[in-house]
């Protein structure tokens, strides 16, 4: 009746704690992309588990939530430009860049991939409006191995939140 035992989503969990890290917080956008990336992870997951009526509830409660609770209706138009992006980089129709690690891995997981391409827009959220044709953010060489070796903690919390599923 008043919701005293609902509970929360998967997503509901873990998007505060990706977003309680200071190398994601202190991204312009962080809120929309780390919504669409958990949103992207969630629905591949379910997708490759082949639970497609769970895949699309999920999606709703998603929807509704950030909605609701965490996003304004102009992040959510970037939530949507990123989840795009997100969704042509596990399908393989958009290589993920990896410039904030180095990388010129783009190998066949496309949770890595994903991953890739989070870190990227997360480092350059200005990426997100031409991923593919933005030249590569040369920076500090410090700065880029600080945020390399802090970024990476990200792995390990989008595994919890796969294992989680």
């Amino acid at each position: 009746m008043f919701g005293f035992f609902k509970t929360k989503s998967l997503f509901e969990k873990h998007y505060p704690k990706f977003l309680a890290q200071p190398i994601i917080k202190a991204s312009k956008n962080h809120k929309p992309i780390t919504a669409a990336y958990l949103f992207v992870l969630s629905d591949f997951a379910l997708m490759a588990k082949g639970k497609h009526k769970e895949r699309n509830e999920t999606a709703q409660k998603v929807f509704a939530t950030l909605e609701s609770k965490f996003l304004t209706p102009a992040e959510m138009k970037l939530f949507d430009k990123a989840t795009d992006l997100f969704g042509e980089i596990v399908r393989g129709v958009t290589r993920a860049r990896g410039d904030w690690c180095f990388s010129n891995d783009n190998g066949d997981n496309p949770v890595y991939n994903l991953f890739l391409c989070y870190g990227d827009l997360i480092r350059a959220p200005h990426y997100l409006d031409d991923y593919e044709g933005s030249p590569i953010l040369i920076g500090d060489m410090m700065q880029q191995m600080n945020f390399t070796m802090k970024f990476n903690y990200v792995l390990e919390m989008t595994k919890t939140y796969l294992d989680a599923m």
